[in-house]
């Protein structure tokens, strides 16, 4: 196994902060003292590292939720939508649009909006800024 070099720059971190404006640590490195059993430090670390990766697995599981909430959101306001135009609906039927031509229209103004939103979303945060 060839050995990797490595480098390490310290830099005390008030400087750091002042310099990049950057106030999030970044790393992590232990020295443990020469009476510390490696063993029993690698436990404690994955110990640790457990109770991290569990936390984000529940982060995950309400990210989860939240989504399907949202969804269910969607799908409820267009329904809602689709209800509320029954009328209009019967209109364009009297007017011999097809039951499928009808679904295309909706399904096309659905598509429509989501497509204002999507690039109202992903616009640069300056078109939208109060100014």
């Amino acid at each position: 196994m060839k050995h990797q070099e490595t480098a390490l720059l310290e830099v005390f971190q008030p400087d750091y902060q002042r310099l990049t404006g950057d106030a999030r640590p970044s790393d992590l490195a232990l020295w443990p003292r020469a009476d510390t059993d490696p063993a029993a430090l690698r436990r404690a670390i994955e110990a640790l590292r457990h109770i991290f990766d569990r936390s984000f697995a529940v982060t995950y599981g309400l990210q989860a939720v939240a989504i399907g909430i949202g969804l269910f959101g969607v799908a409820a306001s267009f329904s809602a939508q689709v209800l509320a135009r029954r009328k209009e609906f019967g209109l364009l039927a009297h007017l011999g649009l097809t039951r499928r031509q009808i679904l295309t229209v909706v399904a096309g103004e659905g598509a429509a909006w989501t497509g204002v939103g999507a690039c109202w979303r992903c616009a640069p945060p300056w078109c939208w800024r109060a100014r």
